[in-house]
């Protein structure tokens, strides 16, 4: 499979992308590769503007002096010495080149990105600490309110029992008070029954003999005594408000009736 060609000028593109991204890694230490760079550049236009006034001067000196089989001789002969010059003082730029931007630059460059390096671990460090003391103290606090839904529940239940306890009270106490309400009825009732009973045994007031009858009944019931109260039983004209006192009038009735 052929890979398509890249066109120059896209080529020329990225190569200007790829040097602006690596120049903007550099940060601080941009500008000193950039100075050694032009450095470098101006020792090479020095280099080829000195090779082109020695050779003007060599041509101006040595072409009318010498005949042309020697001048050849003498071309040659110089351009082997240009050329290892040449070659010498482009050894001295790129010494100069390792020497400035390897070992001054790019180790300053190495040092720098270690301190970096160093300076963001160390943050890191601190940032892993802060977060590992947030977690704990968010431990701490997910206990503390643990402990308290624990403790807020069985109170909870305490007080779901206690409230059971007093709606049972409450209705032990309502039927209390409905009895003793009751009782209370109960004991009027029977003053009133007294009254009406003793004012007619004292001839204040005509009473219901039918009531009569039966409470002598009862007692003679009670004492075996045979005797009954004469008399014509009366419609029942009291009506008692106790339930007990009620209860007790229909078994009274019921036993002599």
């Amino acid at each position: 499979m052929t890979r398509k060609a890249i066109p120059l000028k896209q080529k020329r593109l990225l190569l200007h992308q790829m040097i602006q991204g690596f120049f903007s890694c550099l940060g601080e230490n941009q500008e000193s590769i950039l100075f050694l760079l032009q450095k470098l550049k101006d020792l090479r236009k020095e280099n080829v503007h000195r090779i082109k006034g020695d050779l003007l001067v060599w041509l101006c000196d040595n072409k009318k002096n010498l005949p042309e089989s020697q001048f050849q001789e003498k071309w040659i002969s110089f351009l082997d010495r240009l050329i290892s010059n040449l070659s010498l003082e482009q050894q001295k730029s790129y010494s100069f080149l390792e020497q400035g931007l390897i070992k001054n630059i790019l180790d300053k460059i190495a040092k720098d990105c270690l301190t970096k390096k160093i300076e963001m671990v160390s943050n890191l460090s601190t940032e892993l600490e802060k977060e590992s003391c947030q977690k704990k103290d968010l431990q701490s606090e997910l206990e503390i309110t643990k402990e308290a839904l624990i403790k807020t529940t069985e109170e909870c239940q305490s007080l779901k029992d206690e409230n059971t306890r007093l709606q049972a009270e409450n209705q032990r106490l309502s039927a209390n008070l409905y009895s003793q309400e009751d009782m209370q009825q109960a004991v009027n009732d029977y003053e009133t029954m007294i009254r009406e009973i003793r004012e007619e045994l004292e001839g204040k007031k005509n009473y219901d003999l039918w009531r009569l009858k039966v409470f002598y009944n009862k007692i003679a019931s009670i004492t075996n005594s045979k005797w009954e109260y004469p008399g014509v039983p009366k419609s029942d004209m009291f009506q008692p408000r106790s339930e007990s006192v009620q209860k007790f009038l229909d078994s009274l009735g019921s036993n002599f009736s």
